[in-house]
């Protein structure tokens, strides 16, 4: 359930509610959902980037065994915003995706700067558990899933490499799932159009070498669609069932 208690919000900073469902019950429904399925997408693009064999030096193999935990949080941010900011009341009360992200460019790319705001959330105490290289990749992740590859992302704008790879990885999941949301499959189910957009952001908003293998396996990811919800909820309301 999503609360406006600032009571809550503030106990959830101040360590007092240190569970997921607390912090996660400050996020709206459809954002969770997208945390989700953004979780989803980057697993699956992880495993598609080892089998490419192209990632052999960049701990992909390990990257894979524990992309459930480094990418679970990419937003987790969201749960920390401070109780006055432009943006307070209409982060609380969106449930329509495709504002969600309007209203992420509107706020000048940053919302209430919850990149930083996310890395910050994993110095509380419920993060210890990870080990030290899941929890770094998983902070990378939080930091910098807004970075760009040519360097005008947010919020340190690095560019190219110097990105983290699994920050790259999430970088696509998450321009994918929103693609979906503005521009939903047509009733034959092809995500052809899917596909072509995020071609078209190789080398500007995304990593080139990440973009082809999603290119490459379109069929992978349409059926990573299916388990995700996106086609179905889709096609049902499109014919009217």
């Amino acid at each position: 359930m999503i609360t406006n208690d600032m009571t809550k919000i503030e106990a959830v900073k101040s360590e007092e509610y240190l569970d997921m469902d607390n912090m996660y019950s400050i996020i709206p429904a459809n954002v969770r959902l997208h945390m989700q399925r953004v979780k989803k997408y980057s697993s699956v693009i992880a495993k598609m980037l080892k089998n490419s064999g192209k990632y052999a030096d960049e701990d992909i193999d390990y990257i894979c065994s524990k992309s459930n935990e480094i990418f679970m949080y990419h937003d987790i941010g969201y749960s920390f915003l401070p109780v006055k900011t432009k943006c307070r009341d209409e982060v609380l009360n969106i449930f329509d995706m495709k504002k969600f992200f309007e209203m992420d460019f509107d706020c000048n790319g940053r919302f209430a700067n919850h990149p930083e705001l996310g890395e910050e959330a994993f110095d509380l105490p419920m993060f210890n558990n990870y080990d030290k290289k899941t929890y770094g990749y998983a902070r990378a992740v939080a930091l910098s899933h807004h970075e760009r590859w040519d360097g005008q992302g947010f919020p340190n704008k690095i560019a190219g490499k110097d990105i983290p790879l699994v920050a790259r990885i999430c970088a696509a999941a998450d321009m994918y799932d929103m693609l979906i949301e503005f521009s939903p499959y047509d009733i034959d189910h092809n995500n052809s159009g899917i596909i072509t957009q995020i071609g078209q952001m190789a080398g500007n908003y995304l990593d080139p070498d990440i973009v082809s293998i999603i290119v490459n396996n379109s069929t992978i990811m349409m059926e990573c669609d299916k388990e995700c919800g996106n086609i179905v909820e889709y096609s049902l309301e499109k014919e009217g069932i």
